[in-house]
């Protein structure tokens, strides 16, 4: 069994019909394998959300009590906002000159 962290230890890598687990460090023998669920590089608020498809209420990996203590999550959103409006931006100057 792997248990889940937002700052994994391996990497799942699915092939066909077969699952490989690769070390992202060094592990010594005993270690615990951590594996994230999901998609590591969204924001803590969005991880949260995804894990409770998983039935994990609360994440309490290093990597989130670090965020919690650091991050201001109304701030971390505004930031979000602002990527996606920029994103959107550029999608439509693309879309503008493909069709000029």
């Amino acid at each position: 069994f792997m248990n889940h962290s937002c700052l994994p230890n391996v990497q799942l890598i699915i092939v066909w019909d077969c699952l490989f687990v690769r070390a992202g460090r060094a592990l010594r023998a005993g270690d615990e394998l951590f594996a994230c669920y999901l998609e590591s590089l969204q924001p803590r608020e969005r991880r949260q959300e995804s894990l409770s498809t998983y039935g994990i209420r609360t994440c309490t990996c290093e990597r989130c009590f670090l965020e919690d203590a650091v991050l201001d999550a109304a701030e971390v959103r505004k930031i979000q906002e602002m990527a996606a409006k920029v994103l959107a931006d550029y999608t439509l100057q693309g879309a503008a000159k493909a069709s000029a």
